[in-house]
């Protein structure tokens, strides 16, 4: 497997997938090397973001932390990508920047039309937050929080930050806080255990892996997945491993992801001891997406062996194996059969999404007129109005044949179900991070 140092220069690569790959290692991990998101920045710069290409490595810049020489970079990016959801994850890493470091470049950036006013907003209200005490931050701001029906992710993103600063409350207290009266999944509960990752609270490893079992709570299941891979502590690998083969799939699941996030070369030996025992089609292929997180040179082997076996029906676990398989003998500079083939793949696979774009760049249109937000379709009393060219329900026949197929909202993709795009990708790895 690759070390930091050798995964950074991919940032760079002339291949998209590759650098996806790069900015997820770091991102995955919780890097701290302010370089990272320089380099994201360069490759942006240099090759542009398109539908198809570019997008994790846009939104990974939410997750990697700036320093001064980000500025220029963040702001030269946003003068050259104009794509709305790109300007929105371009502002929102911009308003995790230490505020050092904005008050320093403060000018530049006041000059700049690109930068939103919710992101100077942002910066303000970390200000604010830097003149409150831990009691206050806890009990107060992150309470009201927990408490809104829609919660604000950067408001509650900059508390936690803030606390996790402060290393407040202390780590016996916090351990109390985490398993006393919390209700499991509940937001003020969430909000601990995104805490504890960020604190990178090792002495709630164990507890951590708890969670990642408690299949009923997905949301709890995922945070605790991030909290173990920001902690990087080798004994979560050791619980994993002891507790994997009997574990449910959605436990699978959140394991690999951590598998792959904790850069320690016991992740990958376990990985591979794993798969020597491992009979569940599901939990193999967590473990061999765990190995190209990992960039390791096995993952090509074992991969391309597991596409070979005909019980891999599932097209989404065979996009995501074909992904894994081209980006990582490219990364690694080794030669496949089936490189060529991957590539004309791989661009069919981007047609089918930028043909399912244009499609609903036409349908936003039509769903926008037809919203009718002032009207109670249950009450009465609307059904009786007469409309504004005077004609009332009772002016149409029954059962009148509709001349349009209605349209019928379908309900948001999950995570880890398979991306609406018809790319073959998980929701989450594909239109979900844009």
């Amino acid at each position: 497997m690759l070390t930091p140092d050798q995964v950074k220069p991919l940032l760079l690569h002339e291949d998209r997938d590759v650098r996806s790959y790069a900015s997820q290692y770091f991102a995955n991990a919780g890097a701290t090397d302010t370089e990272i998101v320089d380099l994201s920045l360069q490759a942006l710069l240099k090759y542009g973001c398109s539908t198809c290409g570019g997008y994790h490595l846009v939104y990974n810049l939410r997750r990697l932390p700036a320093g001064p020489s980000s500025v220029p970079l963040f702001l030269a990016a946003l003068e050259k990508l104009k794509s709305e959801p790109i300007q929105a994850d371009l502002n929102w890493a911009m308003g995790r920047l230490p505020l050092e470091t904005w008050d320093q470049h403060e000018r530049a950036i006041l000059g700049s039309k690109q930068v939103t006013d919710e992101t100077h907003a942002r910066i303000a209200r970390r200000r604010v937050y830097g003149r409150l005490d831990g009691e206050q931050l806890l009990v107060d701001e992150l309470n009201d929080l927990a408490a809104e029906e829609d919660i604000d992710e950067a408001a509650a993103e900059d508390v936690l930050e803030a606390l996790a600063a402060m290393r407040f409350p202390d780590s016996a207290e916090f351990e109390d806080m985490l398993t006393g009266d919390c209700e499991p999944g509940e937001p003020y509960h969430l909000f601990l255990v995104e805490l504890a990752g960020l604190r990178r609270q090792k002495n709630l490893v164990p507890l951590m892996v708890e969670y990642m079992g408690m299949k009923e709570y997905e949301l709890l299941q995922e945070k605790a997945e991030r909290a173990l891979a920001l902690m990087g502590d080798p004994a979560a690998i050791d619980l994993i491993r002891t507790r994997f083969l009997r574990s449910s799939w959605e436990f699978k699941l959140y394991a690999g992801g951590v598998l792959g996030a904790i850069h320690e070369e016991l992740a990958e030996e376990t990985i591979l001891g794993l798969l020597k025992w491992e009979r569940d089609l599901k939990g193999r292929c967590c473990l061999c997406i765990a190995l190209g997180d990992q960039f390791s040179r096995a993952a090509i082997e074992i991969i391309q062996r597991e596409l070979q076996d005909d019980a891999i029906a599932d097209e989404h676990v065979r996009a995501e194996f074909n992904e894994i398989l081209l980006a990582m003998s490219l990364a690694l500079g080794v030669g496949i059969p089936r490189q060529k083939e991957l590539l004309r793949w791989r661009t069919a696979q981007d047609k089918r999404i930028q043909d399912f774009e244009d499609e609903m760049k036409d349908r936003l249109p039509m769903l926008d007129a037809l919203e009718m937000e002032d009207v109670d379709w249950d009450d009465e009393e609307d059904w009786d109005r007469e409309d504004e060219f005077g004609a009332s329900p009772d002016d149409f026949p029954e059962n009148l044949p509709s001349p349009v197929e209605p349209l019928v909202a379908k309900p948001q993709p999950r995570p880890n179900d398979p991306c609406p795009c018809g790319s073959g990708k998980k929701f989450k790895k594909c239109c979900g991070t844009r």
